[in-house]
C-alpha cells in the first residue's frame, strides 16, 4: 500500500469526524423545523 493513500485516509478521518456532527445537527434542526411548522403535535 503506498504511503500517500494512507496519509490521505488519515487526513480524511478528522475531516469526516468534524463534518458528521454538523450534518447530524442540520438533520435534527430540519426535523424540528418540519415538526414545528407542519405537525405541531408530533413533538
Amino acid at each position: 500500500m503506498p504511503c500517500d493513500s494512507v496519509a490521505r485516509k488519515s487526513a480524511l478521518i478528522p475531516m469526516v469526524s468534524h463534518a458528521l456532527p454538523r450534518i447530524q445537527w442540520a438533520l435534527v434542526g430540519a426535523k424540528r423545523l418540519e415538526c414545528g411548522s407542519l405537525l405541531p403535535l408530533c413533538c
